[in-house]
């Protein structure tokens, strides 16, 4: 039996993983006025089914699990192509310290998490016992027979679950006499995940977590340095920026339980050999974004309350319509997960978690109401990582409908 259970290594604990777009703003240099807030709330849409290799061919999130007679030939093989849901309301609040350095906090909360298993079979060798090969009913008749249930074919959980919060400062550096001259600002970003998100049940084959680990689109802690240059019209105001950003992200190592086989003993008893917890170190990120702001449309303009009657201020504020274009290549480090056996580590996780890499596009489109009296804004944004193909990682596409609402109190 012990064949058996190490081709098992393969399961859908972490399809979920590169699910949720980073929190951080769209801006690389921007902070508030000192004493503002800023309340940014969205609606995410996100969802993954395909992992690029080594090759950055595509295939499923998962590898076939490849099931023997205990002691006897190849009864088959249990593939799967898991297409997973995360449904997400974000919420970032922003404050103005100094004009100078902006402080935020961003709660990812998961409205709910789906995975669709799409099972099927691949018949293995020829079985003189049946006098054939075993079809998906005799594997999975077998199996209960063992008490191994067939996995569901659909999994929901992670129901109004926090995720990982996390903490940010940003500080817009001085300007050096030839920025000023080209209109040219630099910054630094430090931000941080507090663990607060909750881990996939161990032993359950189909579940999925919400730690930015599981979720994989922010580091626990990273650092940044950006840069952009701005053009203005003739009252000063934005509308064109193109701006980069580099960036270097620290995953901490987790311990997590090992599962035992209480639900699923053919396939998920690994304690006996791997021990009872194991370690994953998630591998560094380095990281450089590219990124062009254009605001074609000034808009109607009018004087009112925000800038008390004057038309003249009104003439400053921030144009109508403001589309973003973004690029972000990604650069993973090994994962490397620790147990008490090699085998297992490799078979099935640090084999699909080599070194690899991440490329995103980013795509948005923002209204600012600021100039007929309403201090809101609202975006809708795309970002995909399947236009160009990565390597050694996940491909999330997620939808973004959300609004930010400026006030001053003081």
């Amino acid at each position: 039996m012990s064949r058996s259970r190490l081709a098992a290594a393969s399961t859908l604990l972490c399809v979920a993983t590169c699910i949720v777009p980073a929190t951080a703003s769209a801006d690389f240099t921007v902070t508030l006025p000192a004493g503002t807030f800023l309340l940014d709330s969205a609606y995410m849409h996100s969802t993954v089914n395909i992992q690029y290799g080594d090759d950055r061919s595509a295939g499923p999130l998962l590898k076939g699990i490849e099931r023997y007679e205990p002691g006897g030939g190849w009864q088959g093989t249990i593939t799967a192509k898991p297409a997973v849901v995360y449904r997400f309301s974000l919420t970032q609040l922003m404050y103005g310290i100094t004009d100078d350095l902006t402080a935020a906090v961003a709660v990812p909360l998961v409205l709910d998490s789906t995975i669709r298993t799409n099972l099927s079979w691949r018949r293995g060798q020829y079985m003189s016992s049946l006098g054939r090969s075993y079809s998906e009913d005799d594997f999975w008749a077998w199996a209960q027979s063992m008490g191994q249930p067939k996995p569901p074919d659909e999994w929901k959980g992670n129901q109004n679950t926090v995720a990982d919060i996390v903490l940010a400062l940003r500080y817009r550096l001085p300007q050096l006499d030839w920025m000023k001259e080209n209109n040219i600002h630099w910054s630094m970003l430090l931000q941080g995940a507090v663990p607060t998100g909750t881990e996939g049940e161990p032993e359950l084959l189909v579940t999925a977590g919400t730690t930015s680990w599981d979720l994989h689109s922010y580091a626990d802690v990273e650092t940044h340095v950006a840069m952009e240059k701005f053009w203005y019209d003739e009252n000063g105001v934005t509308w064109l920026t193109v701006g980069f950003d580099a960036y270097y992200g620290w995953m901490r190592t987790r311990t997590y339980k090992t599962a035992t086989g209480k639900n699923n003993p053919l396939l998920m008893t690994h304690q006996p050999y791997v021990g009872d917890t194991y370690e994953i170190d998630g591998g560094d990120w380095l990281a450089a974004q590219v990124g062009v702001d254009w605001a074609p449309i000034v808009g109607p303009t009018i004087a009112t309350y925000i800038t008390r009657g004057s038309m003249e201020k009104a003439q400053k504020l921030p144009r109508l319509l403001t589309f973003q274009f973004r690029y972000l290549y990604l650069k993973t480090g090994q994962t490397d997960w620790k147990s008490n056996s090699p085998l297992w580590e490799w078979d099935g996780r640090e084999e699909l978690w080599q070194p690899g890499d991440k490329q995103t596009f980013v795509f948005t489109g923002n209204i600012s109401l600021l100039r007929v009296g309403a201090p809101l804004f609202l975006y809708a944004r795309y970002r995909t990582q399947e236009i160009l193909p990565g390597r050694n990682t996940r491909a999330a596409n997620v939808w973004f409908f959300g609004g930010r609402l400026v006030a001053k109190f003081w």
